[in-house]
């Protein structure tokens, strides 16, 4: 059952890109499915860091773009990063002192909405300049 639709609409057009997000949207999707089948605190404990992980990989990566091509506004897109992963990893502390399904549910609803909106308004904006460097 998916929680996070993918949908057109949010392609960047720079493939390494598109496909993280996809697979991003994959993982949170999952960590609902696990929560809904009820799957045991320690397997979404290690779920929510695997996710923590592959979505530092995927900052770092779009990072490498803005760092490669000079993109003016790559500062502040870091730090939206940043923020993220502070916020998620504030999130996975609260998770294991308390495993409520409620906090859960609110840590997969901020993360599906954070996607939806960073992609809209903050990635949509670099694609332009990447692709005039060669980047898609």
């Amino acid at each position: 059952m998916s929680l996070v639709a993918w949908s057109e609409d949010l392609t960047v057009g720079v493939a390494a890109v598109d496909a993280d997000h996809r697979k991003l949207f994959s993982l949170v999707n999952y960590l609902y499915d696990s929560m809904i089948l009820g799957k045991e605190k320690p397997v979404i404990d290690e779920f929510i860091g695997s996710l923590v992980v592959y979505t530092q990989q995927h900052f770092d990566r779009e990072e490498a773009f803005f760092e490669e091509t000079a993109y003016p506004d790559r500062a502040a897109h870091k730090k939206e990063h940043e923020d993220l992963i502070a916020q998620i990893t504030e999130a996975h502390k609260k998770y294991k002192s308390d495993a409520s399904s409620t906090q859960l549910l609110e840590m997969i609803g901020f993360l599906n909405k954070w996607m939806i909106e960073h992609i809209r308004k903050s990635d949509k904006k670099y694609a332009p300049h990447l692709k005039e460097r060669g980047i898609s």
